[in-house]
């Protein structure tokens, strides 16, 4: 029992840590409130989930957001979106989430999370992005002491 809540807290402390203070989702909110974008808070949101996703990540929101402000002839808008994206929103994971994830010290793949987080909100809905990474990392947890128990009954002599 001790090893699993120490999964847990470490997988509820790694999420908060390792997505919540990464601060990708307040940087596009303010840019987007800036740049006077409809519906700038939920699509801050929304940048700040996806950036869980690898390589592509808030990209999937700000991109086409700068292409429907290049597209409506809002040039200077769309140049600023653009470099806020590429300069603040998309780099800023890659300086404070390696600071942060010394913090959170989540000990599960990007593809596992972000499987475990679309599956959770799936099955769940909202409350899945937090408690599908959490029941993974307890499975993990389980599946560990299984092979670690069968393989300490293969190491013991056959008391017979």
């Amino acid at each position: 029992m001790d090893r699993f809540g120490k999964a847990f807290h470490e997988t509820g402390r790694g999420l908060l840590i390792g997505i919540g203070l990464t601060f990708q989702g307040i940087v596009a909110a303010i840019a987007y409130l800036c740049l006077a974008i409809p519906r700038a808070l939920p699509l801050g949101l929304l940048t700040g989930l996806t950036s869980v996703i690898p390589i592509i990540g808030t990209g999937i929101v700000w991109v086409p957001i700068a292409i429907a402000l290049f597209l409506q002839s809002q040039y200077v808008k769309a140049g600023i979106m653009l470099i806020v994206g590429v300069v603040a929103i998309a780099s800023i994971d890659n300086l404070l989430r390696s600071l942060f994830s010394k913090l959170g010290a989540l000990h599960m793949s990007t593809l596992l999370l972000l499987l475990s987080i679309f599956g959770g909100i799936q099955l769940l809905g909202p409350w899945g992005a937090l408690l599908g990474p959490v029941a993974v990392r307890l499975a993990t947890e389980a599946l560990l002491l299984v092979a670690e128990d069968e393989e300490e009954e293969e190491h013991q002599p056959n008391m017979r």
